[in-house]
Parts: C-alpha cells; structure tokens; sequence
C-alpha cells in the first residue's frame, strides 16, 4: 500500500483531479458535464474518473458520478491545506516585517482580511484606503509609531466636519517630527483644537494601529519607516487584542496639548 505522501502527491499534482473534486463536492454530475467544466478529452475524463474511484474518493451511480464519504473528508482536507498554502505565499514576503512575538493572533486570521499593498505603480494605495475608512468611521483610535502625513490631515478634516472625537496614542518620534514640520504641526492643531485627544507615547512601539469602527487597520512597515502594505481586518480576536494593545498604550502615554505643536518653523514636509 502506498503511504499518505504518495496520495498525497497523486492527488495535488493534477489540477483537475481537485476541480473533480471540487464538483462533486457540489453534488452529483455526470461525466459529460464534468469533460465540458474541465475542458478534457473523453480519454482523459475517463482516466481521471477510473483514478479518483481506484482511491475509493468517487463513485458512479447509474448516469450520475458521486463524491463518496471518505472523498469529501479527503477534498476538505486539502481545502485547508491550500488555504494555507495560500496565506503562506501571502505573507511571505511580508512576515519578516511583523512583530509576531508581539502580536499573539493566529496568523491564518490575516488570511481572511482585505489587504491593501503599496506597489512600484501605486506605492500610495495604502495611504488612500486608510485615509478613505478613517474619514468615513464614527469612532475613532489611532496608534501610531511611523509618520503618515493623510493620517493627521484626515483625521484634522474628520474633526472640523463635526465627527465624534477621536483618539490617538503617538511614538515620541512622531510628535517630534510634527512638531518640527510645517504642515504637520498645522493639521495636529487643528486635531487638537476641534476637540480630539492625542497623547505621546515614550516607549517602543511595535505596531501601528487604527481602530476605525469595527475594522482594525493594521500597517506592514519595513525598518525604514514605509508601508509595505495595510491588512483591513474585521475579526473579533483581533479587534480585542488591537482595542487592549490601544489601551495599554494610551495608559501609558501622556496627553498633550495644542502648544506643543505651535512652533516657528518653515522646514517643509516630507
């Protein structure tokens, strides 16, 4: 007998071998709309068809060709294999700029977010998308430890258009660098004036947050400071754990008030 590698390996080698599958699973079809779904020769279907019931993974009825018990064990198996899979080849090139051992999620639970990524062609998709759900949300919570110049500016808009109060925990990094710009200081005032809380935040800061609503944005930066990407993510868990890491923040950090971003200064923004 083989081992489960071998089938394992007959079965994930032959994209139409999982799409057979994946029909049955559906319910019962016959052959001849199966050859048309998969695009084979007569030949071939009835090939594919002998090898999936030689497992004992399918079965003919009369006219019809039915997934048996164990075939559909075996095709949900493989369903969250390849979602893994999926997630893997997703990540992969953004892991290594993910604090994991600071954020104690399952990782698959990014599998099923919205994931906005900054490209060559479009390095600012992003940037818009957060601008668009942070102008849009009733409630509002900021935590950030990078520079994003829409960030300050929408939320400064979102304030004077009359929004409820939002808050935000900055990195002693970001506030210095809005107090010594221009146009940054000018959108934190006017945060600040409208009504908004922000507080400054002494310590590391591992992760860059928005809480708008009940989706949570979380950012993909690099150690330059970019966004690689932003993950938009309504999942429970993970609003809990992004609400608490907010929280324990924001307990930490110290509110500030309008006069520290009123300098005199002319250095252009970023």
């Amino acid at each position: 007998m083989d081992g489960p590698l071998d089938d394992a390996e007959f079965l994930i080698r032959s994209a139409n071998r999982v799409r057979l599958l994946e029909l049955l699973v559906e319910g019962p079809h016959e052959r001849r709309d199966m050859q048309d779904d998969i695009d084979v020769t007569r030949v071939t279907m009835g090939r594919l068809l002998g090898d999936l019931e030689d497992h004992g993974w399918v079965e003919r009825r009369s006219h019809d060709y039915h997934i048996t018990p164990l075939g559909r064990i075996v095709f949900e198996d493989l369903d969250v294999f390849l979602d893994t899979i999926w997630l893997a080849q997703k990540l992969r090139d953004l892991i290594s700029h993910v604090p994991t051992e600071d954020l104690p999620i399952d990782l698959r639970r990014l599998g099923e977010a919205e994931f906005v990524c900054g490209d060559p062609a479009d390095t600012d998709a992003p940037i818009r998308r957060m601008s668009d759900l942070m102008g849009n949300a009733d409630h509002l919570r900021i935590l950030f430890s990078i520079v994003m110049e829409a960030g300050p500016r929408t939320t400064a808009e979102r304030a004077e258009a009359g929004a409820d109060t939002a808050e935000a925990v900055l990195s002693a990094g970001v506030v210095e660098v809005g107090r010594n710009n221009h146009r940054l200081s000018e959108y934190f005032r006017r945060w600040l004036e409208a009504g908004d809380r922000v507080y400054r935040y002494d310590g590391e800061m591992p992760h860059t947050i928005v809480l708008a609503d009940e989706s949570v944005l979380y950012f993909v930066v690099n150690d330059r400071g970019n966004v690689l990407g932003m993950f938009v993510i309504e999942d429970e868990a993970v609003f809990a754990w992004a609400e608490e890491t907010f929280e324990q923040h924001k307990r930490a950090a110290e509110r500030l008030d309008v006069d520290v971003f009123t300098t005199d200064n002319s250095e252009h923004p970023m």
